[in-house]
């Protein structure tokens, strides 16, 4: 079965290729799509019409790697409460999963201490630095509703916004990987939290290949 969905993944790409122009889209609809089985699983998960909900403290990783431009935008739903404290991150990494080369965006929210979040970059040959964090809020985050995470990069310029609120904008010589894999994290819950609602990959000047 994951072999047909590779073969089919990859004639898909190979269409993409063929039909479309200069920009590309990859998207996942995780209200509609049956289930995530090509995805690289470190976690097991649920889809119901809500969404993706994973399993406590593990991620999933798109089961595409991209080179090059591209935007990334993620939708998620967060319904934290006072009695608990929830953690979510979305990161792409040199490798699938964690690495050493590695550009994050986490956040702390709910219970009864403040909410929390940072953004950083780590590299094989470079020290992780600091694009922006806070103890006290996670900017432009909304409880209770659906947030949307976008990281655009263009050449070594990357943005990054949540609800069209940047969160980042800086040239970046630290993350030292030419491929990008795609990771959704979630921790600490207690109700399902977190929901992953969609993802899409707009890619322009560069590939797209499955993970084999």
């Amino acid at each position: 079965m994951r072999g047909a969905r590779v073969i089919i993944l990859v004639i898909a790409l190979i269409m993409v290729s063929i039909l479309g122009g200069c920009a590309k889209t990859w998207s996942v609809n995780f209200t509609t799509v049956p289930d995530i089985d090509d995805w690289v699983l470190k976690s097991y998960y649920a889809l119901d019409p809500q969404g993706l909900i994973l399993a406590n403290d593990n991620y999933v990783t798109a089961p595409c790697v991209w080179t090059g431009d591209f935007t990334i935008t993620v939708k998620f739903k967060l319904a934290a409460t006072i009695s608990n404290r929830v953690f979510g991150a979305i990161w792409v990494a040199g490798t699938t999963g964690t690495a050493e080369d590695m550009l994050s965006f986490y956040y702390y929210y709910g219970g009864s201490i403040d909410p929390s979040f940072g953004l950083w970059v780590d590299g094989s040959a470079h020290p992780q630095v600091v694009i922006n964090s806070s103890s006290t809020l996670v900017p432009g985050i909304r409880n209770d509703d659906i947030n949307t995470y976008v990281l655009k990069k263009a050449g070594d310029h990357f943005t990054a916004t949540l609800n069209n609120v940047e969160l980042g904008d800086w040239d970046d010589i630290t993350y030292d990987s030419v491929n990008f894999y795609l990771t959704l994290n979630s921790a600490f819950l207690a109700a399902n939290e977190i929901i992953y609602k969609s993802v899409s990959v707009r890619y322009e000047d560069g590939n797209m290949t499955p993970v084999l």
